[in-house]
């Protein structure tokens, strides 16, 4: 897993972290940081409103929340799922 920042560029979002950037899909499971917990939800990109957003959260922005992502695993690298 990889925990960042979202942030968006045109129709692009993506998790900023440490040591590069990661791309979100639209359709694409996250994990957002709500208070102290971690909630599962999905990340869509509307075309018509040119617009990011959390399924069934709609009035919470995306970009700018914490969230995590699974990505597949770098080669010696360990999870760090929830550090």
């Amino acid at each position: 897993m990889t925990k960042g920042i979202v942030k968006i560029k045109k129709n692009r979002a993506f998790v900023e972290q440490q040591n590069g950037e990661v791309e979100v899909a639209s359709g694409q499971y996250v994990y957002l940081k709500v208070e102290n917990c971690w909630i599962p939800v999905v990340v869509r990109y509307s075309a018509r409103r040119k617009k990011w957003y959390f399924k069934y959260l709609e009035e919470i922005p995306v970009c700018g929340q914490k969230v995590l992502l699974k990505v597949p695993p770098s080669p010696g690298r360990s999870s760090d799922f929830l550090r």
